[in-house]
């Protein structure tokens, strides 16, 4: 508002203003909420959804990890874990907690 000293009429029409804007986000925060409520479900399923599909594709891997033992065996040569930090971080992926404490010690 200006800087002047207001009439009692416009101070009435100021507090009408401030009334109907609260009013009016009265009636929408509804819909917001509503609104945001759809998007966190919609959120919280899609992350169960992906969840899923890493849990199925994890263990997938990790049965071909399994099925795989002559590999498996040369992955495990020292030389080749001390020289290739990619093949040392997909074995740490693909492979059980237990199998990894049998392998590196």
């Amino acid at each position: 508002m200006s800087s002047g000293k207001m009439s009692p009429r416009q101070k009435m029409i100021n507090m009408m203003y401030l009334v109907l804007i609260a009013l009016l986000a009265m009636n929408v925060s509804k819909e917001i909420l509503k609104a945001f409520h759809l998007m966190e479900v919609s959120f919280d399923n899609t992350g169960a959804s992906l969840n899923s599909k890493m849990k199925a594709s994890i263990s997938s891997i990790q049965a071909e990890v399994k099925k795989q033992g002559p590999i498996l065996q040369f992955l495990r040569h020292p030389r080749l874990l001390e020289k290739n930090t990619a093949v040392k971080s997909l074995i740490l992926i693909c492979l059980p907690r237990t199998s990894l404490q049998t392998m590196f010690g």
